[in-house]
């Protein structure tokens, strides 16, 4: 709202309308028999630095805060830390054949992760617009001899038999339309992520200063990456261990429906 315009209640009626919009949405998708009878949310994300009056807009309109973010950067000129792995695990660069045995890793890897949905072929490809290859990893456990995604989720044939088994993620961005406004450079994580089966074994901690060592000899002098602050696998103590601290945060809002 213009600085100008403020308290006339502008403000109130164009988050009522959206709001109502938000609802005829998802009563449309009623009729939908892939998604019938899901329960249904309407969300909206304040930052930390917006004023208190925003996050009292929402509350008065039914809004309750959800989840709490943090965004977070690594200064790369102080010295980064190498993590290696033990055998049979390996670190290896992203590779399209790798692709959907990444998705099927990814999927078991945020599967207790608060709004998590698994990802099909299509969606996993989506909205890609700015995914970094050349910053991006898996770990495979050469130990293991994989069946092919139709033994791990019946009717995926995405993945065929013998394809090395992904248990590790590590996906960057390069946001380069952001730099010259933010004052600095960087190497954006997207997603990282590890199989439950094999947390504990160092493998986040392998991928990410692996990550790091690479953007910064890209000339990168930050690393960036957001986190959901609840996140269930301790995830913001290892980016404090890392050197990570926070810039700035958000607050998801929500009415669940």
């Amino acid at each position: 709202m213009h600085p100008t315009r403020r308290g006339e209640g502008i403000g109130t009626e164009l988050l009522a309308w959206g709001t109502g919009r938000a609802r005829q949405a998802l009563a449309a998708l009623g009729t939908d028999p892939e998604v019938a009878g899901l329960p249904g949310r309407i969300s909206a994300h304040i930052l930390d630095v917006d004023p208190p009056e925003r996050h009292d807009l929402l509350r008065a309109a039914g809004y309750e805060p959800m989840r709490y973010y943090a965004n977070l950067l690594r200064d790369l000129s102080a010295p980064v830390p190498a993590i290696g792995l033990e055998p049979p695990l390996r670190l290896v660069p992203w590779s399209d054949a790798l692709e959907d045995a990444t998705r099927l890793a990814r999927n078991d890897a945020f599967r207790d992760h608060w709004g998590s949905q698994p990802r099909t072929a299509e969606s996993w490809r989506a909205h890609r617009s700015a995914f970094a290859p050349q910053w991006s990893f898996v770990v495979i456990d050469e130990s293991v001899l994989y069946e092919g995604s139709e033994q791990e989720q019946p009717g995926d044939t995405t993945v065929p038999p013998g394809t090395p088994y992904v248990v590790g993620l590590h996906l960057g961005e390069r946001y380069e339309h952001d730099w010259e406004s933010q004052g600095y450079t960087a190497g954006y994580t997207g997603l990282l992520g590890v199989r439950r089966a094999y947390r504990g074994r160092r493998i986040a901690a392998a991928l990410l200063t692996h990550a790091m060592h690479v953007y910064a000899a890209d000339g990168m002098q930050r690393a960036e990456l957001d986190v959901d602050t609840d996140n269930p696998t301790g995830a913001p103590a290892l980016y404090a261990r890392l050197g990570y601290t926070k810039s700035d945060g958000s607050t998801l809002h929500t009415i669940e429906l």
